[in-house]
């Protein structure tokens, strides 16, 4: 059975592309999301205080 390596190793970037962009999206929206449990916070405290 013959390989093309070129073609594997070209799908491989795109997946690793992929992957790391997704990553990136999601590591964005923790961000986005511990900032507004964070001010979320800040707010009830302001009002308990």
């Amino acid at each position: 059975m013959e390989y093309n390596w070129a073609e594997i190793e070209e799908k491989h970037e795109e997946n690793m592309k992929s992957i790391r962009e997704s990553f990136v999206s999601i590591q964005r929206s923790y961000h986005i999301m511990m900032g507004l449990i964070i001010l979320y916070v800040g707010i009830q405290i302001g009002v308990m205080l």
